[in-house]
């Protein structure tokens, strides 16, 4: 049985493909996913009663992705915007 201990020939661009992997992998981890979740309106988002008021948000753009997302089905069903003027929660800072 021959043994060789020599080195691939091409050792040097499957590390460079492995590095650029690993990176790839990180920016998507830590900038891709986290900007994602943060601009996604809530999940299970409750459309078909008045569930809601402007006290659950933290900033306006969190109330106008519930009103935008129950807009299309309800209306203002959570009176999110008490003028009709389409801003929402007028009170709470706007990002």
């Amino acid at each position: 049985m021959e043994t060789s201990s020599e080195k691939p020939k091409n050792l040097p661009q499957i590390i460079l493909a492995i590095s650029i992997v690993i990176v790839l992998a990180l920016i998507v981890v830590f900038l891709v996913l986290p900007a994602l979740a943060s601009s996604s309106p809530r999940v299970n988002t409750i459309c078909d009663s008045d569930f809601y008021n402007c006290d659950d948000f933290s900033t306006q753009a969190e109330a106008k992705a519930v009103y935008n997302a129950c807009f299309s089905v309800s209306g203002d069903i959570h009176g999110l915007d008490n003028n009709d003027d389409g801003d929402v929660c007028e009170s709470l800072p706007s990002n």
